[in-house]
């Protein structure tokens, strides 16, 4: 016991400095983020298992029970700690930093549980607000419901993962027995250019904290389930975890093992446990529980530990910012910043430990990315990889999913004969705001620093967007007008050929829903009563539901399939040069004045960046064999404007919308960078083209 608090003392004197006192505990004021991760890292990483805390408080009669009764998980870790068989929450605190706004409930539900308080002067100055800066020297589980919007920091999460200090803090919370969940809150929905989400926006995965799916209390089913299991591992089990700072590392191997995705050993080498943010709806507390309670100390999880061998991703070179985001011995996280198609990074986990000096299974795991881009060469019996991971654009999480992302997750997990550990993760961001070209050789041919996105729509079926202000479709009657019997025009003619026989009739069905009586509720405006506005809530709902809704006949919705025609016209690179003379006309008639310069100046940025000659495209890049991103690009922000001002003003409100790159990690610029090569293949040069006005270029000539 001795020399489990000098240890004890050692760590707090080299992570702290006294502050005042904390509900009847020594409270401790830390330093900047910097000094504190200096000096936890040297006292953790010097011993990668083994730091010794002090034990639990013993069970006494006098202790209330550690669960509400009422729930099934609680009258079980009664019974269990009734019967000496369960640690419970004694010497467990929670710390929430929220004030209140979403709070486990610890008095009623967890009364062995401790709430973290905070003096008047550290609320005054809100160091009881959101991110947690501080290591706490005891047990504690926490949480802050609290959120930026994305394009102002985003979620508390992101303010961590965005900054090398913030990710080697939250590893010596890790192991320190800290763990805090805090809501995703935008930061992981669905979308891309903000209006349902932006898709995932972190930059590394971790399993140093929880993220939830959600905003304001999503958090709380995790500190429940969190608090119960804690409560629920075995006496001897929890002092062990505690001594040898494994506590959330094993909760977190619990969390993920038990999530209700996640059926067997093989599903958790997979991507279903291992998300950056977990849904609430999937946890199975009753199954955390009792793997809790079967653990014994013998079956404690070892914890992998990652070493960077040797890598070609760069430290900080000139202009160019570093591609190191993260140096923590279970999360090695990158960013693709250079040329290369290819990156090389050479991991070892020889270091990974078992607290039974039980021998280890290594496991190297593509958990997120695309595995024709991806190799992984094993050696020393497994413990080390070198992985080769070429560029990744944004693509969906997994086959089908409608969530996006610009990161690769590799996981890496040991096995001691019993349990997996929680992950390991080495992880590469790849930046969304670029668009970039590849030649067969791997050759980078041009990138573009300030991309965006032009597709038309998105995924939703609520009334509230679907007939809101913002949706790209502001006037579906007058979308239906175009591909009635009577209507004519280019428009109209484009629209038709994306259009099978089958889907004109399920267009022409929903088409009469919108009845005129019914499409006028949706631009009334002013003051309405009541009974008004249930109304026509009814009413768009009846009619969201009828542009949803699948029908069977065509295999989609009607809205999926006219926008799907829509964007089909975006996307055709020859819409104006097939049809030149009567999109000129209609320029020349246009009355809308910005519309019509906005078409215009799009089509003079083609004849600027050289692509558009004798009315046909080719690639100015050299190299090139077919357009480049960046070319493409600009011939859809061109159809866009020929859409929205020209062929569909009547219902189409859609121009082009900036990829969104959180600014700590990159700061977008309007540059489009051409690379030259000689007939060797060898870089021997490049131009930097500003890409603000059309024909006003920067140029800028290296070798």
């Amino acid at each position: 016991m001795k020399q489990r608090c000098a240890e004890c003392a050692m760590a707090h004197r080299a992570e702290t400095v006294p502050q005042r006192t904390l509900c009847g505990k020594q409270a401790f004021r830390f330093a900047s983020w910097s000094t504190v991760i200096s000096r936890v890292m040297l006292v953790l990483g010097s011993v990668a298992v083994g730091i010794s805390a002090c034990a639990q408080p013993p069970i006494t009669q006098s202790l209330p029970r550690p669960a509400n009764h009422r729930t099934p998980e609680g009258k079980l870790i009664n019974r269990w700690w009734e019967a000496r068989r369960a640690a419970g929450n004694v010497g467990d605190w929670y710390d929430n930093r929220d004030r209140g706004h979403s709070k486990l409930n610890i008095g009623t539900n967890h009364p062995q549980m401790k709430q973290v308080s905070y003096p008047k002067e550290e609320i005054a100055r809100r160091a009881d607000w959101a991110v947690q800066r501080k290591l706490l020297p005891f047990v504690t589980l926490g949480n802050s419901s609290t959120s930026a919007p994305p394009n102002r920091g985003g979620s508390n999460p992101r303010h961590y993962y965005v900054v090398p200090q913030g990710v080697a803090f939250l590893y010596a919370q890790y192991r320190a027995n800290n763990l805090y969940v805090y809501p995703e809150h935008r930061d992981y929905d669905p979308g891309h250019d903000g209006r349902t989400g932006y898709g995932d926006l972190y930059p590394t995965n971790t399993p140093y904290l929880v993220i939830s799916q959600g905003s304001s209390g999503s958090d709380r089913a995790f500190l429940q389930a969190f608090a119960y299991t804690m409560a629920a591992f075995r006496p001897k089990v929890k002092e062990t975890l505690i001594d040898k700072k494994l506590l959330m590392p094993t909760l977190q191997y619990i969390l993920r093992r038990c999530y209700k995705e996640v059926h067997d050993p093989a599903d958790y080498l997979s991507g279903k446990a291992h998300p950056p943010v977990f849904d609430g709806k999937k946890l199975d507390s009753m199954r955390m529980i009792h793997l809790a309670q079967n653990m014994t100390v013998d079956t404690i999880p070892p914890i992998v530990q990652l070493e960077v061998l040797g890598e070609d991703f760069t430290a900080e070179q000139g202009a160019q910012r570093s591609e190191k985001l993260a140096d923590t011995p279970v999360v090695i996280a990158r960013i693709h910043r250079s040329r290369e198609f290819e990156k090389h990074i050479v991991v070892s986990a020889k270091r990974s430990a078992d607290i039974n000096k039980k021998d280890l299974d290594y496991h190297w795991v593509i958990l997120r990315g695309d595995t024709d881009r991806i190799r992984v060469k094993l050696s020393d019996g497994g413990a080390t990889a070198e992985l080769t991971i070429s560029y990744h654009d944004r693509r969906p999480i997994s086959p089908g999913s409608v969530m996006q992302s610009n990161r690769v997750d590799i996981g890496v997990f040991v096995h001691n004969g019993s349990s997996y550990s929680a992950p390991g993760f080495v992880t590469v961001c790849y930046l969304d705001s670029e668009a970039r070209t590849y030649d067969q050789n791997g050759r980078l041919l041009d990138v573009y620093r300030a991309a965006g996105d032009t597709r038309i729509g998105y995924d939703t079926s609520s009334a509230t967007q679907l007939f809101g202000s913002r949706y790209d479709i502001s006037d579906w009657p007058a979308l239906f007008s175009l591909l009635g019997k009577d209507a004519a025009g280019l428009g109209s003619d484009l629209l038709r050929k994306q259009l099978t026989s089958d889907q004109l009739v399920a267009v022409a069905r929903v088409a009469e829903v919108f009845r005129p009586e019914y499409s006028a509720t949706l631009t009334v405006k002013g003051k309405l009563s009541k009974q008004q506005r249930a109304e026509q809530r009814r009413i768009q709902e009846a009619l969201a539901k009828a542009l949803t809704a699948a029908d069977p006949a065509i295999g989609a919705s009607v809205k999926a399939v006219l926008e799907r025609a829509l964007n089909a016209i975006r996307a055709n690179l020859n819409l104006y040069f097939d049809n030149t003379a009567v999109i000129d006309a209609l320029a020349d008639a246009c009355s809308d004045k910005k519309g019509k310069a906005n078409f215009l100046m799009a089509r003079e940025k083609l004849a600027a960046i050289g692509i558009a000659k004798a009315g046909k495209l080719r690639s100015a890049v050299p190299g090139a064999t077919t357009l480049t991103k960046y070319e493409v690009y600009q011939v859809e922000r061109m159809n866009l404007a020929i859409m929205s001002h020209l062929l569909f003003p009547a219902f189409l409100r859609r121009g082009e919308v900036k990829n969104f790159v959180d600014q700590r990690l990159e700061v977008p610029h309007p540059w489009h960078d051409v690379y030259r090569y000689d007939d060797a293949g060898k870089l021997v040069g490049w131009t930097r083209f500003e890409d603000g006005q059309p024909g006003r270029y920067v140029v800028k000539e290296e070798h």
